[in-house]
């Protein structure tokens, strides 16, 4: 919950009067904003009391504006607090705020705008605090040690197009502490920078935010109020994971996530991350980064799908979409369904792994994997399929624990190449000839394989003599003979006896 939330309606329509007695409390004088125009922040004669500090408040609320290209100082910033106010920050300016600043509080309206420099704000952040507050952040720097908000209690907004904003704590959008809360981040370009992101905190609030462009880089994107008022917008944009999190997106309903026309980018980091909530809408997905991104929910847009990097681990299912393409050292894995629409393809020049993110899943699964019409799955030279037997003796084919499969609707064309590697989890040996399963489950009618799909077997440590073999027309595995018998081999060198024999008879000079 935000640091200043007060309970009980009269607390709260209290908490808007608390400015004007921070501001006359002992020991914090308040140094006001007098131009009426646009002054520099750095000339006293702008300023009644003279310039602030470290130890002042700073007051800028009679429809003036501060721009500041030096170096400034303030105990509180109060931007917009009885009436209009404005601050601009340009290249040069460096602003230092010791505790709190407001932008819109009180009877006012504030605007700050940064377009070079830094502002650092040890304390909490508020862009509108039970007044309008708008921020825009166009270049520069903009740093805060507590949290930020953006419309507490207030219908307010930030708009970040180049620069960066970094908050250590929380970056709420959206807060209802008594009078509601309409909050908008849009995010164009840059980068925004939070602990977490909370949306619609508490019952009557709302939370949009905007991904453009840009990154927002959290551990978590969180809708608070469990009633629908949080949304997420991409468009452009990249969510940046910064941590392991089970839930990077959570508490969202079904709809309330959009991948819009310009799409999304998720960039796990290096980290594993989760999203129960399901992706919609008329844009793509594309994964980007080393680690693991888990869709659990049922996912349905437009777009296309790409892996540049790391894993995308589907657990849910993706359907509805354009083509999906998994790039060379990227991976797609899972244990629930993946298919594209008519037409489109599946295009595999990386890894596709069924159950776990890497070989060695403790128990068999089943991958589901579409295409219809005209697509098809198509596996490039080097592209690998990697499922794990876990047992062995015999024939397996009809027994489903024995191995992963993957359940195939439309063709999968392996004409270009592509390999099968076998995982060993349970570390078992002693295998034989006859010894078989079934690794694809090829739906009656569509489900086909073709081409030719070499098999590395080197998990197993099969003795001599033997190898593994995969036929394209049953989806089943074997193991037969790596030697030819002992007849067969007689009849193979009888042959290139006779071969050798003819070759002499005609070679060139010879009578």
């Amino acid at each position: 919950m935000p640091g200043p939330h007060f309970l009980g309606s009269s607390l709260r329509m209290l908490a808007g009067l608390s400015i004007s007695i921070l501001s006359l409390a002992p020991g914090l004088r308040a140094q006001t904003w007098n131009n009426p125009g646009t002054g520099d922040w750095t000339q006293a004669a702008n300023w009644t009391g003279g310039l602030p500090n470290s130890g002042t408040n700073a007051v800028i609320n009679n429809g003036g504006t501060a721009t500041l290209a030096g170096i400034g100082a303030a105990a509180s910033l109060f931007v917009g607090s009885a009436n209009t106010g404005t601050l601009s920050i340009s290249s040069g300016g460096a602003l230092s705020v010791a505790s709190t600043t407001f932008i819109g509080s009180g009877s006012g309206t504030g605007f700050a705008n940064i377009s070079g420099g830094t502002w650092d704000t040890a304390g909490d952040f508020f862009t509108g605090y039970f007044r309008p507050g708008t921020l825009g952040v166009t270049g520069g720097t903009v740093t805060v040690g507590g949290n930020s908000y953006v419309a507490y209690s207030s219908t307010s907004g930030a708009t970040i197009s180049n620069g960066s904003w970094t908050t250590t704590g929380g970056l709420y959008v959206g807060v209802d502490a008594g009078l509601g809360g309409a909050g908008t981040l849009t995010i164009n370009g840059g980068t925004v920078t939070a602990l977490t992101v909370p949306l619609a905190t508490d019952l009557g609030s709302t939370g949009t935010i905007n991904l453009n462009g840009g990154a927002l880089a959290t551990t978590q994107i969180v809708e608070s109020n469990g009633t629908g008022g949080g949304f997420l917008n991409f468009n452009g944009g990249t969510l940046r994971a910064t941590a392991n999190a089970t839930s990077l997106i959570d508490g969202f309903e079904t709809g309330d996530v959009q991948l819009l026309a310009g799409g999304g980018a998720i960039d796990t980091n290096g980290f594993a991350a989760g999203i129960s909530t399901a992706l919609q809408g008329a844009g793509g997905l594309t994964k980007q980064g080393a680690g693991v991104l888990t869709l659990s929910g049922a996912s349905n847009y437009s777009g296309t799908t790409v892996v540049t990097g790391g894993t995308l681990n589907v657990t849910g299912s993706i359907s509805g979409g354009d083509d999906i393409t998994v790039q060379a050292g990227g991976s797609l894995s899972g244990t629930g369904s993946v298919s594209a629409s008519t037409g489109n393809y599946l295009y595999l020049n990386g890894s596709l792994i069924v159950g776990n993110t890497s070989l060695g899943s403790p128990v068999s699964s089943v991958l589901d994997l579409a295409t219809s019409g005209a697509g098809s799955t198509l596996m490039g030279a080097g592209s690998t399929l990697a499922l794990d037997l876990f047992m062995r003796g015999g024939n397996l084919t009809g027994n489903t624990s024995a191995a992963d499969h993957i359940s195939l609707a439309g063709l999968l064309d392996a004409t270009a190449g592509g390999t099968l590697v076998l995982g060993n989890p349970n570390g078992l040996s002693g295998f034989s000839v006859g010894d078989s399963w079934s690794l694809f489950d090829l739906i009656s009618g569509p489900g086909s394989i073709s081409g030719s799909i070499a098999v590395n077997a080197s998990a197993l440590n099969l003795g001599v003599g033997l190898a593994g073999d995969f036929d394209e027309t049953t989806g089943v595995l074997s193991i037969i003979n790596a030697i030819p018998e002992p007849t067969r081999a007689l009849l193979i060198l009888g042959g290139m006896s006779v071969v050798a024999t003819r070759r002499r008879r005609h070679a060139p000079g010879l009578c």
